[in-house]
């Protein structure tokens, strides 16, 4: 991030009354928090997420994704973007292909199942397991959104 964008993030938020301990600016003991110094560790951990089996390599292309979502709309199903992978398709194989070809690193979202949370503000919440969307954890040349997370 440069310097510019991330005073103008800064001031904004001092502006709205918003502080905190510690950060790029305050220093403490666990240093800058920075989104961007941590790729990083987050290509470590989708790396074991790939390798266990619980994450995979998505080389869909931005059209692919609309159509299947088009595809989802028009039969009044849920739109849930999760890319059906070639039988043929390996773990090598696709790390080999990660070298050359955009692509994006998604979280296998389980297939069955109910989901269930206990949300403060809507209560007790439960969705089918087949229809949450395989999310995106990283993509080549971008920065994972900031987090409020103290490390």
């Amino acid at each position: 991030m440069v310097a510019a964008q991330s005073n103008s993030i800064y001031e904004g938020l001092h502006w709205l009354g918003i502080t905190w301990d510690e950060g790029p600016q305050e220093g403490g003991p666990h240093g800058a928090v920075l989104q961007s110094e941590r790729l990083p560790l987050y290509q470590k951990h989708a790396q074991e997420l790939i390798d266990k089996g619980a994450a995979y390599y998505c080389f869909c292309s931005k059209e692919r994704l609309a159509a299947l979502r088009a595809e989802q709309e028009a039969r009044k199903e849920p739109t849930a973007v999760r890319p059906a992978l070639p039988a043929t398709s390996r773990p090598d194989e696709a790390a080999e292909r990660a070298k050359t070809e955009p692509h994006v690193i998604r979280l296998k979202a389980p297939d069955e199942g109910t989901l269930a949370i206990d949300d403060l503000v809507h209560g007790h919440i439960e969705w089918q397991a087949d229809t949450i969307e395989d999310q995106v954890l990283l993509q080549i040349g971008w920065i994972p959104p900031p987090i409020t997370s103290p490390s």
